[in-house]
């Protein structure tokens, strides 16, 4: 296999290989290189999950998103997560599950994400990062739902989570 680093930037890589296929060929690929990531379904005392309304510059605007975020080096998804739920929304907790976890965009990024439970939420402070725009906002089940279908909620990661969580969760 021989590859090529086209862009490095921060922890992300876009790399040109020589894969060999299914069907014996070689041929070139190109993927983003990225070190996963955690995406956390906070859940309040009271049933509602915590969302982020972030300005997303690639967008030039702001969208509805579960807390998550990507994994440092040396870190596990577990480490990443109790890191970026603070950081994000100001709140810490002391209960962790895992739903497991998904492929974020698998035809051309290996970026895996862990999917996270958190409960039994403690206030503490949100130390965003400079380039993030981040309002914290609570919603209660319902209408979580509504915005899922409607398209208020369209952040895929967020959707995807949500949609195994309501799987796990939610009386059949």
């Amino acid at each position: 296999m021989v590859s090529k680093v086209h862009h490095r930037w921060k922890s992300f890589e876009l790399v040109e290989e020589s894969l060999v296929f299914p069907d014996g060929k070689t041929r070139s690929q190109t993927t983003l290189r990225h070190p996963g990531a955690v995406v956390i379904i906070a859940l309040t005392e009271q049933g509602n999950v915590l969302l982020l309304k972030q300005f997303r510059a690639a967008f030039n605007d702001w969208i509805l998103e579960l807390p998550a975020g990507t994994v440092d080096e040396n870190e596990s998804f577990y480490q990443c997560a109790k890191r970026e739920l603070p950081e994000e929304t100001g709140y810490s907790a002391a209960q962790w599950h895992t739903l497991g976890s998904l492929y974020a965009a698998p035809g051309f990024c290996d970026e895996m994400l862990e999917i996270y439970v958190a409960q039994q939420l403690t206030h503490t402070e949100a130390t965003s990062d400079e380039d993030e725009f981040i309002e914290v906002i609570e919603v209660d089940i319902p209408t979580l739902k509504r915005w899922s279908v409607d398209g208020t909620l369209n952040d895929s990661k967020s959707l995807a989570a949500l949609y195994r969580y309501f799987l796990v969760h939610e009386p059949q």
